[in-house]
Parts: C-alpha cells; sequence; structure tokens
C-alpha cells in the first residue's frame, strides 16, 4: 500500500514467495507492472506501462529470465526496439526506433553480444555509422559520420578488436 492508501502491489505469496497473477500500480493508482509468477519465478507474458498508461515494454519470461520475442515503447508510444532474448540475453535480430519513428539503429546479437554488420541512424534518418562487431568489439572497416553527413575521419577506419589501427584503404 501507498502511504494515501491506494494499493500499491495487488499479489500472492505461497511460502514466502510470490506465487500466481502479479500487478503492481503507480501512485496516480494506474498500473505499471502486470506478470505472473510460479514459486517465486516469472513466468509467461510480462508487461509494464509508463505512469502515462503507454505500454513501456512486453515480453515473456521462463523461470525468472527474458525469452523470446520482446518489444519496448518509448513514452510517446512510438516503438522503440523488437528483438529476441534467450536465457535473459539478445539473441538475432534487433531493431531500434527513435521517438520520432526513424530507425536508429540494426543489427545481431548473439548471446548478449552485438556481432556481425551493425548500423545506426540519425534521428533524421541519415546513417551515423555502419561496420561490423565481432563479440561485441568493432571488427574491420567502420564508416562514422556526423550528423550533417560529412565522413567523421577521426572515428573511421579499419578496426581490429575495438581497436582502430588507421584509416580504410
Amino acid at each position: 500500500w501507498f502511504e494515501e492508501g491506494e494499493v500499491d502491489t495487488d499479489a500472492e505469496m505461497v511460502r514466502d514467495q510470490f506465487h500466481g497473477p502479479w500487478k503492481k500500480y503507480h501512485r496516480n493508482g494506474k498500473r505499471q507492472w502486470e506478470g505472473r509468477y510460479v514459486h517465486g519465478f516469472r513466468v509467461e507474458i510480462w508487461r509494464k506501462w509508463y505512469e502515462n498508461e503507454q505500454l513501456e515494454f512486453e515480453g515473456r519470461f521462463v523461470r525468472d529470465k527474458e525469452e523470446g520475442p520482446w518489444k519496448r515503447w518509448h513514452p510517446n508510444g512510438q516503438l522503440m526496439a523488437e528483438g529476441k532474448y534467450s536465457k535473459s540475453k539478445m539473441q538475432g535480430h534487433w531493431v531500434g526506433w527513435h521517438d520520432n519513428g526513424r530507425k536508429e539503429y540494426e543489427g545481431d546479437y548473439d548471446s548478449g553480444n552485438r556481432t556481425g554488420t551493425w548500423a545506426r541512424f540519425w534521428p533524421d534518418g541519415q546513417k551515423a555509422e555502419e561496420g561490423a562487431f565481432l563479440v561485441d568489439e568493432r571488427q574491420g572497416p567502420w564508416r562514422v559520420w556526423h550528423e550533417d553527413g560529412t565522413l567523421n575521419a577521426e572515428l573511421s577506419g579499419n578496426y581490429d578488436k575495438g581497436d582502430r589501427l588507421g584509416p580504410i584503404e
């Protein structure tokens, strides 16, 4: 309960563990979290909302670990990110968007590490950078652009295990 007497959390306990439907509320009385516990573990679909009642995220848990498709939204309702989890680690293809609806990034994860070709974009839609990751570190040629679209020669270059070796040849 909140000090004002409003419900904070609606849940059941079995043997000192959450079990069954679980709901948590913002101070304004609107829902904040909704999900299900089984013997203390989050399971099935969970959702979280901003105070403005806009959905913040939705995804599935298996024994307290994120699993399968997940989505996140900006407070204005625009989709923020979409991808999959495996055992609480980002896995496979992920795409993110700025709050104006334009793509922010796109690439793949392997066990929570960025891998393969990635691209990131400025809020106006222009490309900000592109290159490849190997175990979450820049690898090979990378091109980075300033927000005005000009090449950033200081950051563009050939990379090995995250270290810039020199300019792209």
